[in-house]
């Protein structure tokens, strides 16, 4: 596929690194595109706490996972500021700005993919 699933982040609970690590690895296993994740916080919380469950589950981190963190100064999330950062680095033809807190539908993707 020539997509890439932009997804900005911040990880301020419990709920977030769950909601995260289970839409990584639904759009891990079921699609064969780019996951272009910034996460910005106060400090990193993506190398530690989703990382060793992505390994645990793939095996080593996937090749088409690509992760970035920016340190934040204030506590404002600027999602909209995250997503133009990737999707200006983004070298697909689609992108899709994905969040954290929600899956969509297998088909409902692939029948978006197909429309563009």
């Amino acid at each position: 596929m020539n997509l890439t699933f932009l997804i900005p982040v911040k990880i301020e609970s419990k709920d977030r690194e769950r909601n995260l690590l289970t839409v990584l690895c639904y759009l891990l296993s079921k699609f064969d595109a780019i996951i272009s994740i910034k996460e910005c916080d106060h400090e990193d919380k993506f190398e530690s706490l989703i990382i060793p469950s992505l390994i645990q589950k793939f095996g080593s981190i996937p090749n088409n996972l690509i992760y970035e963190f920016e340190e934040q100064k204030t506590d404002f999330f600027h999602k909209t500021k995250i997503l133009n950062h990737l999707l200006e680095k983004s070298n697909t033809e689609i992108v899709c700005n994905y969040d954290t807190d929600v899956l969509l539908p297998e088909s409902s993707i692939l029948n978006a993919y197909k429309m563009i």
